[in-house]
């Protein structure tokens, strides 16, 4: 597995030097993930995603030593190593998913606030932080009860979703039992101690302890996270399919 990774990203360098402490090949890695062959040849970073997808796989993987290059490779071998570290020193990123107490007063009760959001590539603060304004509100008859909606941007979920579709969701308070298997939801993930909000269709996995995220694009492989991973949890209960027309 010796290769001359001087041009490789630092994170892919310590990837391919786990790999290769593990015994573990570049093609077993991209089967057992799902990430796309070749990546680690490719002389330059890794995605947000791609990382998701190794760490998920490979949980003994000390996540500040990914990063960072602090401490030792596997969690084993640390003992000062573990996710609840990283999580309290990041957790001032997690967001609460309570509407804004201090937001404009609605003009009809049922109405539901828009926020200002960016969903290209799935990944976006989804969840409105404290002192976040919504743009205005929703009020359409027959809508199911929601805390909230949110405009899509880029074409990651394309044909159900396009640029410019908004979503509305309802927040989810009891995790697991609150998911909607096999509906699209807005997760919010904490893992390498980094906050990400993605959304997905959510399906059960083959153990309790981990949920599987996929598109409908068959094309695309699944995405097999930690339960535990999950910091916040909302359903998409419906969508709003905005057209544009060029003259």
């Amino acid at each position: 597995m010796q290769e001359n990774t001087r041009d490789f990203s630092t994170i892919k360098r310590r990837i391919l030097q786990y790999l290769e402490s593990k015994g573990i090949t570049k093609y077993a890695l991209y089967k057992d993930t799902g990430i796309t062959n070749g990546i680690l040849s490719q002389p330059n970073g890794i995605s947000e995603e791609n990382l998701l997808r190794f760490t998920a796989r490979y949980q003994d993987v000390n996540p500040a030593w990914l990063l960072r290059g602090e401490g030792e490779m596997l969690l084993a071998d640390d003992p000062q190593a573990s996710y609840p570290r990283l999580e309290e020193e990041f957790a001032g990123n997690v967001a609460d998913l309570s509407p804004d107490p201090q937001a404009p007063y609605r003009p009809d009760p049922a109405a539901i606030p828009l926020y200002d959001t960016d969903t290209r590539s799935g990944h976006a603060p989804l969840f409105p932080e404290n002192g976040h304004t919504p743009l205005g509100y929703i009020s359409l008859p027959g809508l199911p009860p929601c805390d909230g909606a949110a405009y899509v941007r880029g074409k990651s979920l394309e044909p159900i979703l396009s640029d410019g579709d908004i979503v509305l969701y309802k927040e989810v308070h009891d995790i697991p039992e609150g998911i909607a298997w096999g509906e699209l939801h807005m997760i919010r993930v904490h893992l390498l101690g980094a906050v990400s909000v993605i959304l997905r269709y959510i399906q059960r996995s083959g153990d309790e302890m981990h949920v599987r995220l996929f598109y409908q694009d068959p094309h695309r492989a699944p995405l097999e996270i930690p339960l535990r991973s999950i910091r916040a949890l909302a359903v998409v209960k419906a969508s709003i399919h905005c057209n544009t027309l060029s003259r």
